[in-house]
């Protein structure tokens, strides 16, 4: 039987929202942390059979945010196209890609709040 979409919430900004600098991610490899910044390249890795829905915070060797595509179907729309531009928080896990960067896995929406759109918490 097919998997079927779980309801979702509505997205709200919400500035409240602390967290470490995406930049600091890396000092807390192994820890459930909550890291922000905006959302500065995105993309889909087409040869990896997840095919991940990456967010990149510091594009292209700073801080990414995995979303498997089977877990996509929890979100309102695809995340990329939500969050894209966008200054967020994430929480999870931190740990370190084979290249050595910081990076973070999140399977629904609860995992990332959106922060206020014009500020930025986390640098470019």
């Amino acid at each position: 039987m097919p998997r079927q979409p779980r309801p979702v919430p509505e997205l709200e900004s919400a500035p409240y929202v602390s967290g470490i600098s995406w930049e600091e991610a890396g000092d807390h490899e192994g820890k459930s942390t909550t890291a922000c910044g905006r959302v500065t390249g995105t993309q889909i890795i087409e040869f990896i059979p997840q095919r991940p829905h990456i967010l990149e915070m510091g594009a292209p060797r700073g801080f990414a945010v995995s979303i498997a595509e089977a877990d996509v179907a929890n979100f309102p729309g695809d995340p990329i196209d939500i969050y894209s531009g966008k200054t967020i928080c994430v929480t999870g896990v931190i740990f370190m890609n084979p290249l050595g960067n910081p990076m973070l896995i999140i399977r629904n929406p609860s995992q990332i709040v959106v922060k206020d759109e014009v500020e930025d918490t986390g640098g470019s």
